[in-house]
């Protein structure tokens, strides 16, 4: 994808008051989706689209050096689109609360006003878009999990998006896109589904589903599944008459679920007794280190993942695709920590290991989902 200039994206904030710290990320994210989203759309109609009336078009602002959105009307951004072999010159102008693109060309003869098409909806919440954001998160080799803020298009898209989401949960064949679906809904924001997803938690089925749903619930303000599991991992957890190993798989499931509710602290204090109980399994070092990261504690985050390869852990995919360590791309010790997990998978030493491998009612982060019950996937297999 072809990305704006970041000096253009300072130059938005910089005339944006209204737009606080906790929206840079969705404006880049704007930013970025823009020009493929102002191709597909010409693509689909050509210049066919009927221009807007002028009660449904940006008005000029007071000062006539900017345009007011017709419907919050807010000033729009204007974003320079690339320019389409034989297309008429158009300028762009952005909404960003509404998330969405006004079209403008210039006038095709003197004296007429200039035409303004839209609006293009930044991340329309169709089935077929959905599954698109759905489709690009898939992996080769199945390795699947999660990571904050891992759906922020489906987000954007708004509450429309969850309907969507639940339908491709049920209808789609694709165990990846079902599981992905069902981590999504928790995302988008829409309480409306949360019934839905509580008869999901309750239904004797898959484990992995049914805590999948219990966050999504929890997320969207209903934790009383969610809690349920949490209790039932607890007694596991601090029963002195189970197993370290699954001891240490029920708190690798609490952490978890403390987890995707972004309650860091709390993960990092099971993840810290998980890895007392079970030093040797790899997904318990890894998912540590994410959580570190995500802590901003880089050392100790390292440490735990230098750890994680020492045991066996093998998930070339998933941990490039893992966005809880995006905050270590930039240090000298990525490069090197991957180029080390390739060098092992090509000469075959540590291969094999499961990273969800603690036994147990708990369990991994990522990928694989363990065996047991309550087990939920955090460092895909």
């Amino acid at each position: 994808m072809q990305r704006l200039a970041v000096t253009a994206f300072l130059v938005v904030l910089a005339v944006s008051p209204r737009l606080g710290a906790d929206d840079a990320a969705d404006l880049r994210r704007m930013l970025e989706v823009a020009p493929d989203r102002l191709r597909e759309e010409r693509q689909a109609v050509g210049d066919g689209a009927p221009a807007l009336p002028a009660d449904r078009a940006p008005a000029s602002a007071p000062d006539a050096k900017q345009f007011l959105c017709p419907v919050d009307h807010e000033p729009l951004r204007e974003l320079a689109p690339p320019a389409e072999p034989g297309a008429p010159a158009a300028a762009a102008w952005l909404c960003a609360r509404e998330r969405v693109l006004y079209v403008q060309t210039p006038a095709r003869e003197a004296g007429s006003a200039p035409t303004w098409r839209g609006p293009v909806q930044l991340f329309p919440a169709t089935r077929e878009a959905v599954l698109r954001v759905l489709q690009r998160h898939l992996s080769d080799t199945g390795q699947q999990g999660f990571y904050s803020n891992r759906f922020q298009d489906l987000r954007l898209a708004g509450r429309e998006a969850a309907p969507q989401l639940l339908s491709l949960y049920r209808e789609e064949t694709n165990e990846q896109v079902r599981q992905l679906a069902l981590d999504a809904v928790g995302e988008v924001g829409n309480p409306l589904v949360i019934p839905e997803l509580v008869k999901i938690a309750a239904h004797p089925g898959n484990p992995s589903d049914r805590q999948g749903a219990a966050v999504a619930a929890a997320r969207l303000g209903d934790r009383t599944t969610f809690d349920q599991f949490v209790g039932e991992l607890r007694v596991t957890a601090d029963d002195p008459d189970r197993s370290p190993r699954e001891r240490g798989g029920a708190l690798s499931g609490l952490a978890l679920l403390y987890a995707r509710l972004d309650e860091h602290d709390k993960a990092l204090a099971c993840y810290l007794q998980a890895r007392d109980l079970v030093p040797s399994e790899p997904v318990v070092h890894y998912n540590l280190g994410c959580t570190y990261a995500l802590l901003g504690k880089k050392e100790e985050a390292f440490r735990e993942l230098d750890a994680a390869l020492e045991v066996g852990f093998d998930q070339w995919e998933w941990i490039r695709m893992d966005g809880d360590l995006e905050s270590l791309h930039a240090d000298p010790r990525w490069e090197k920590l991957l180029d080390r997990l390739s060098k092992r998978r090509a000469g075959g030493a540590g291969g094999g290991r499961d990273a969800g491998g603690v036994e147990g009612p708990g369990g991994g982060k990522k990928p694989a989902p363990p065996g047991g019950e309550g087990a939920e996937p955090e460092d895909g297999d």
